[in-house]
């Protein structure tokens, strides 16, 4: 299994965001989508790769790098994180955990977020670590398991499920204080909402696409 790890630009990246990494195991590559160098220096995190339009990055952090620059032009028809993941795709990657700050430009915040549900990733195991939250990419495919917390009990955190592109069908929720039992979930509906963790909580589906929000009581 090769994992790889894509450090985003954004707000500053909490120090249990990255104590947190450590959960999903040592990653094989790491890449920097252009101001994700910053956040991942910030960090002593080493970089492999370096991709992006470079717009965002900063001279300090691009002067200090000394792996591998991607270089792409500013009116490039895709966002750095789409070029990370590409390029995780082209260098055989099986999962892939993205990491930002959060927050930020709520443009910029929901296309990163939808971007990892599309179907081009489909093959990919896939979560995002923003801020305090952990965004789980399920599909049939690949089930929602609960990252355990750093600190203190996981009794009251917070589960959201957010279908993507339409109805997700089949999707089993257990360890929660409402479980959902082969229950279908449209797009927009309360009842994926602010779930309640109450033990290891697990979540998967039969058909379709939906993220697995997981964040503090």
């Amino acid at each position: 299994m090769s994992h790889v790890v894509v450090w985003i630009n954004g707000e500053p990246v909490p120090t249990a965001t990255v104590a947190r990494l450590a959960h999903f195991g040592s990653p094989t590559r790491t890449i920097a989508a252009d101001g994700g160098l910053d956040a991942a220096m910030a960090h002593d995190v080493a970089v492999d790769v370096l991709i992006g339009d470079l717009d965002s990055v900063s001279a300090r952090a691009q002067s200090a790098f000394g792996g591998v620059v991607l270089e792409h032009r500013p009116d490039k028809d895709f966002t750095d994180l789409e070029l990370a993941l590409e390029h995780a795709l082209e260098i055989g990657a099986t999962e892939v955990t993205v990491v930002g700050g959060g927050g930020g430009r709520l443009d910029h915040e929901l296309s990163s977020v939808l971007l990892l549900a599309s179907d081009r990733y489909r093959s990919v195991r896939l979560r995002a670590l923003l801020g305090d939250s952990i965004v789980t990419v399920v599909r049939p495919e690949f089930q929602y398991q609960v990252t355990p917390p750093l600190h203190g009990e996981l009794s009251g955190s917070r589960l959201s499920l957010l279908p993507v592109g339409g109805s997700a069908t089949g999707v089993h929720a257990q360890g929660v204080q409402w479980p959902l039992n082969k229950e279908s979930l449209a797009p927009g509906e309360a009842r994926g909402m602010s779930n309640v963790i109450q033990s290891n909580a697990t979540v998967s589906i039969e058909g379709g696409v939906l993220l697995a929000i997981q964040s503090p009581g």
